[in-house]
């Protein structure tokens, strides 16, 4: 595979690095031609679901990212999108941290390192 080749496939985006293949998210509208494009990502914090379903964005989209993401900086650089952009739409930050945090308890290691240690480095971005 040549050096820096790189390439997407649904939601995930493949590339070389200096270690191997990264596996990372994939997102359409960072591409020019969806620049222009109005999507809706998240539920809005005022829509007219529980909130319990909109909380579980969070948890969805830690799965998903634990998943697709083959390095710890593309998974916690994913992680910290999340939260900026669900704070940004009006979701207390104390709430949000509190469902990302009670998903880093229930794993003992991600990528090599304590999960809780990750969850740090979260918390290092959003704060």
């Amino acid at each position: 595979m040549p050096k820096g080749f790189s390439c997407s496939f649904l939601d995930l985006a493949v590339r070389q690095s200096p270690q191997g293949l990264c596996c990372d998210i994939f997102d359409k509208r960072s591409q020019p031609e969806y620049t222009g494009i109005e999507m809706i990502r998240m539920p809005h914090v005022h829509s007219n679901i529980s909130v319990t379903a909109k909380l579980g964005v969070i948890n969805c989209q830690f799965y998903r990212f634990l998943r697709l993401c083959s390095h710890k900086k593309c998974f916690v650089f994913q992680m910290v999108s999340l939260i900026v952009f669900l704070k940004a739409g009006g979701d207390p930050l104390k709430v949000l941290l509190k469902r990302t945090r009670g998903l880093f308890l229930k794993e003992k290691f991600l990528f090599g390192i304590s999960a809780f240690g990750i969850f740090r480095m979260i918390l290092l971005w959003v704060l």
